[in-house]
């Protein structure tokens, strides 16, 4: 197999990877790139990784 045949399932993983991302709750942007750097590891990644924090609170706890 030649490079020229990897590009356009390399490009498939890198867009899937921002819809995933996208549905959720990430950035696509930054996930489309990651898909493009990493491949299938950066869609496993995304789906072992827990959702963000929909109320936008740190979960830091303030020193009393």
């Amino acid at each position: 197999m030649e490079i020229a045949d990897f590009i356009p399932w390399w490009c498939l993983v890198g867009f899937t990877a921002g819809w995933l991302a996208q549905r959720r709750g990430r950035i696509g942007r930054t996930w489309f790139a990651l898909g493009l750097l990493l491949g299938p590891i950066a869609i496993a990644i995304l789906l072992l990784s827990p959702p963000p924090s929909s109320t936008g609170e740190s979960h830091e706890t303030d020193p009393v």
